[in-house]
């Protein structure tokens, strides 16, 4: 698979990802893309897959997204490893209150048995609105 094609899959990855949230179907998704050694980090928690899924079936339980946008996306593949930084901007209501909120992303991906996979994400919120 050549640079450009990897890079496309991995942007995908990012993009569709994002659309299932605004469906409300995250974890389902993630459990599609991720990687049997996933883990997610942020300031909070470091989380292995089973974990981030579990809470992320609790947040779509309360959570509703009208706005769940990945942009600055820069994605650099070397052999079989991709890494992608981006923001991402999301809004929507939890439990009847509205938020509004920015993250900055990093995501590394594998390529393993001709298709690339979630590895491992970390999250920082950015300043600005908070829920």
């Amino acid at each position: 698979m050549n640079v450009i094609d990897s890079e496309q899959q991995v942007m995908t990855l990012i993009h569709n990802f994002a659309a299932a949230a605004l469906e409300g179907r995250g974890s389902a998704y993630l459990e599609t893309v991720a990687h049997p050694a996933y883990v997610h980090v942020s300031a909070a928690a470091a989380r292995d897959l089973a974990t981030h899924l579990a809470a992320w079936r609790e947040i779509e339980a309360v959570r509703r997204y009208r706005v769940f946008e990945p942009a600055e996306i820069q994605i650099n593949v070397v052999g079989t490893c991709a890494v992608a930084t981006f923001s991402e901007r999301i809004e929507g209501q939890q439990q009847g209150l509205s938020f509004a909120r920015r993250l900055r992303w990093s995501m590394t991906c594998v390529l393993e048995d001709g298709r690339w996979w979630l590895l491992a994400e970390h999250t920082t919120p950015l300043p600005g609105d908070r829920p």
